[in-house]
């Protein structure tokens, strides 16, 4: 890829935000756009396993994601009826073998994590997409807002909606 090459992704939430630190890691800066008029809290919690985790370490997070996370020893599941003990499955067992963490989040922690490492300005919020159009050697986006993009890369982050 070029130097100064223009890279859009469309989706603020976890992937789109994550794909932006993961993208500046190796120097390349990328502009988010985000539907919702504010990060903010959609859904309670987030597993991420210990590859996610690594990831995370890997594009500089690690400490970031580890004051916001939990760690539980694992998942004991019982008989919704009876109470009974099922199985009990152990994520510190799956942590040492791979060797990095097995997370639990309040959402909007880790989505306030992940764009606290990212400059601001980056992030374009009421930024709902409404059109994709190939352009040669560059995709233009429209968004319900009015305003039109063009990028040498686009990067859908936005989950189902997108």
């Amino acid at each position: 890829m070029a130097s100064g090459e223009s890279i859009a992704i469309v989706g603020g939430g976890l992937a789109g935000l994550a794909a932006a630190h993961a993208l500046k890691a190796f120097g390349i800066q990328a502009e988010v756009y985000e539907a919702a008029p504010e990060l903010g809290e959609i859904g309670a919690a987030v597993n991420t396993s210990p590859n996610a985790n690594k990831a995370l370490i890997a594009i500089g997070l690690g400490e970031k994601v580890a004051a916001v996370a939990n760690s539980s020893p694992g998942i004991y599941t019982r008989n919704m009826q009876t109470g009974e003990f099922l199985e009990f499955r152990d994520r510190r067992k799956t942590s040492a073998r791979y060797q990095a963490p097995y997370y639990t989040f309040h959402r909007a922690d880790l989505l306030n994590a992940l764009a606290s490492g990212l400059d601001p300005g980056i992030i374009h919020l009421g930024h709902r997409i409404t059109g994709i159009e190939e352009r040669g050697d560059r995709v233009a986006l429209s968004f319900a807002n009015g305003a039109t993009v063009e990028a040498a890369y686009v990067i859908g982050a936005g989950g189902a909606r997108f």
